[in-house]
């Protein structure tokens, strides 16, 4: 038996000194627990993603892409592995997910994305899936998984969209060969899947990416909104003008975490831009309706990318901020193919039609490791001290080929103000207290707390529930300080709900960034909360009713002689939900009323008067 290399899933963390270094500084970085080896040549970093502290440790994780590991004797149908770390930089132990379906060739693990963290959704592409009916006919028609998994990384559901829910899928689409994230609505996820072996007018392997809107399991639970493909896909929808043979748009993806409409980017590294395989990246918007914006091309025409040359396949992989970063440029690509495929990582800011663009590449110890074939931006978020950037080096070292690797990067020429360490928000009865650390600050002048009602799709009058941010207090900061420091807040009374938190930090000259957000759930103290407001009221009046234990309850309005004038409400009540009943007071008499509240091992009653 072989014995796993000490560098198993964390092969070493790479400093970056300046704003645009041409090169890596290489530091070890030790890994607490190695429980597993995939195997040479698995692939191990073709693909990451910053999943937030799934265990609970304080401490950011990762899932990474090991598309070419084997199942028993099924050769290269993939899987997953969650780094839990135990720091920023080090890994406490890993977990191995692989649903039971895969086969040879799946490649399951190719892509990844975060569909929500509360619970932890992750959408994985296996591009090499057969087609659904037979899983033995059509080749590499592809697929997307969605899988549920708790704070252990096991998986507690599994739902998959593949050519059942998309028949236009064919054979060598490799569907699920990136995927994005665009906001959500409620009760429903939007996604941009690749499929790069998609033909057009052209010819072959043009590519295209698919629009989705993803409700659940179920028939009619995936609904295509746009196909952008080159002229004369099938499907398509919006046509990408020039784009060639062996393009292959859409293998790479990446959205940005926020906007309206969202700025969407796809790479397609095969394009023939000035020379084979130099690769570009097309920049284009989607609204919240789903339309598609026009293109905007980024390749070796462009000045500040001059630089490439052929085989670099720029365009490989793409990644931008997630949410809370404080690193945050507008999209970082992969050209995993320059200096022999020692690999390169570009940073592209935009403003407005202008692009700005530094490089990075791998170090000599990189040579055809393919550093930049994956890329993701925890960009010091709450879990992520000191990383900036991730970069997958699925080829291993030139010590260790065939190696996977996942780089972290810090970026020391964009220094943040305040370097979050932790956030965590904990509940009560109705209050819930705020806790907070800094690893340091400069020039802090301090935190406004801020809250806002969490959505969770779930619920019927989901669209109903406001959710605007409202600042709840300010919490002084210690200026400057190299020393980390800890904070609290309390909330003291929230109506029995589900809420989000979140910081926003203000720099002495007045600058402000916001924290990644936390949730709690404030709860009911005893067995009833019932509140009413305004009284005196003069027109509506606002009742609002939870229950600590779900079941059957009924709301009803009587005035001072005992008759009743209103039913607000009578059937099931969830648990710990506030719900909240407008009444009409300016079409009762004046005096005093009482609001009721009775259910099963459940009475309470509020007077409010109305006035003239």
């Amino acid at each position: 038996m072989r014995t796993p290399p000490v560098l198993f899933a964390l092969g070493s963390l790479a400093l970056l000194f300046g704003p645009a270094p041409a090169a890596l500084a290489q530091l070890t970085v030790t890994e607490a627990a190695a429980p597993g080896y995939d195997g040479a040549n698995a692939y191990f970093g073709a693909a990451a993603v910053p999943i937030g502290d799934l265990d609970g440790n304080g401490t950011g994780d990762y899932a990474v892409g090991v598309p070419r590991a084997g199942r028993a004797a099924e050769a290269e149908a993939g899987l997953v592995r969650i780094l839990l770390m135990s720091t920023p930089t080090a890994v406490g132990s890993t977990v191995v997910v692989q649903p039971a379906v895969l086969l040879a060739g799946d490649r399951f693990g190719s892509a990844l994305a975060v569909v929500s963290t509360a619970p932890l959704r992750l959408a994985v592409g296996a591009p090499g899936m057969y087609d659904s009916a037979t899983n033995a006919t059509a080749p590499a028609v592809g697929a997307v998984f969605v899988l549920t998994l708790n704070a252990a990384g096991a998986i507690t559901a599994t739902d998959r969209i593949d050519d059942a829910d998309l028949p236009a899928l064919a054979e060598d689409d490799q569907f699920g060969g990136a995927i994005a994230v665009l906001s959500g609505t409620a009760g429903a996820a939007r996604l941009v899947v690749g499929a790069p072996g998609d033909n057009c007018a052209a010819g072959f392997n043009c590519g295209a990416a698919y629009v989705l809107t993803y409700t659940g399991v179920g028939v009619g639970a995936v609904v295509v909104n746009a196909v952008v493909a080159g002229a004369g896909a099938g499907g398509v929808t919006t046509a990408v003008a020039g784009l060639s043979p062996d393009d292959a748009l859409g293998s790479a993806l990446a959205a940005s975490a926020a906007g309206s409409p969202q700025a969407l980017f796809l790479g397609a590294p095969g394009a023939d831009a000035a020379g084979p395989e130099r690769g570009r990246v097309y920049h284009t918007t989607v609204t919240g309706a789903n339309a598609v914006g026009a293109f905007t091309a980024y390749d070796g025409a462009s000045a500040p990318l001059a630089a490439l040359a052929n085989s670099d396949r720029f365009g490989a992989a793409l990644a931008t901020p997630i949410s809370g970063a404080g690193y945050t440029p507008d999209v970082l690509v992969g050209a995993p193919g320059t200096g022999g495929a020692r690999g390169r990582f570009w940073v592209l800011d935009l403003t407005g039609t202008t692009l700005a663009a530094t490089r990075t590449s791998g170090t000599a110890a990189f040579t055809g490791g393919l550093y930049g074939a994956a890329l993701a931006v925890p960009g010091r978020a709450v879990g992520y001290a000191g990383v900036d950037v991730a970069t997958g080096v699925p080829g291993g070292t030139a010590a260790s080929a065939g190696e996977g690797r996942l780089s972290l990067n810090a970026l020391s020429g964009d220094v943040l103000p305040v370097e979050l360490a932790s956030f965590t928000a904990r509940a009560d009865g109705p209050a819930v207290r705020l806790a907070w650390t800094t690893a340091s600050e400069t020039n802090n002048a301090g935190f406004g707390v801020e809250v806002s009602a969490a959505r969770d799709g779930d619920r019927e009058d989901e669209s109903s529930r406001p959710s605007e941010w409202r600042e709840l207090g300010w919490v002084p900061g210690h200026g400057t300080t190299a020393e980390a420091r800890a904070y609290a807040f309390d909330v003291p009374a929230l109506d029995a709900d589900r809420y989000r938190f979140r910081l926003r930090q203000v720099d002495a000259d007045g600058a402000a960034r916001y924290s990644a957000e936390v949730e709690a759930q404030a709860g009911v103290e005893g067995r009833v909360s019932l509140s009413v407001s305004p009284s005196p009221a003069r027109g509506a009046a606002r009742v609002r009713v939870a229950v600590r234990e779900a079941g059957a309850v009924r709301v009803e309005v009587y005035d001072a002689l005992g008759r009743r004038v209103a039913v607000l409400a009578e059937g099931p009540f969830e648990a710990q939900r506030t719900q909240t009943f407008v009444l009409d007071a300016g079409a009762l008499p004046a005096g005093t009323y009482v609001v009721r509240v009775a259910g099963e091992g459940v009475r309470a009653a509020r007077s409010f008067v109305v006035v003239r």
